[in-house]
């Protein structure tokens, strides 16, 4: 048997809330976003609207944040995922996978949603992409189009749809809650949810 003792490390950042932290392949950095609701709920509107939010940076100090960017939107599942170098962060937002460095913080935008929607859900369209995984191996990510699994080739700026569920779960899905894809080290398996609600 293998006994682990773990060790208990508390990183505070001051006046932000952390959501979605990700560290880095490396073990230096940790990247996050922080919502802030687009407004306050009323009696007559009990939800706030999609919530803009930041990616951020700190060290495992804790001494050194940076902002990455401010494009979040969270009306869908944006998720944090590392490039395999530590050297770059893909986020999802509003159907749009983005790319930021994180030595110069230049976002850099993989693609735009198309008009073309998709009949099981008419507010999204075909190419409205989230959850970006990236791949161990650095040239791959895989992200969810609602409950369909494509994979993003990053030197060609390609997309393929390598899973599409049975009839009997499409429309049927909650978009709202599905989780982060998982690949295996060598980047040739995926393991993922598929809800039946």
């Amino acid at each position: 048997t293998i006994q682990l003792k773990p060790q208990l490390k508390e990183i505070r950042v001051k006046n932000l809330k952390i959501s979605m932290p990700a560290l880095s392949p490396d073990g230096q950095k940790i990247a996050f976003i922080n919502f802030a609701p687009s407004k306050l709920p009323t009696v007559k509107e009990p939800l706030p609207g999609p919530s803009k939010g930041n990616l951020w940076l700190v060290d495992m100090a804790g001494d050194r944040l940076i902002k990455l960017s401010n494009r979040i939107i969270l009306d869908d599942e944006p998720y944090v995922s590392w490039s395999p170098n530590s050297n770059s962060v893909a986020f999802g937002s509003k159907g749009e996978i983005w790319i930021v460095d994180v030595k110069t913080k230049k976002n850099i935008q993989i693609q735009k949603p198309n008009k073309k929607r998709i009949k099981a859900y008419p507010g999204y369209y075909e190419n409205y992409f989230h959850s970006p995984t990236w791949c161990l191996k650095g040239e791959i990510i895989a992200i969810r189009n609602v409950n369909d699994i494509w994979l993003l080739n990053l030197p060609s700026k390609s997309f393929e749809k390598i899973y599409s569920p049975p009839e009997k779960f499409r429309g049927k899905t909650n978009i709202w809650s599905l989780p982060l894809i998982v690949w295996s080290n060598d980047c040739q398996k995926l393991a993922f949810d598929q809800l039946k609600l």
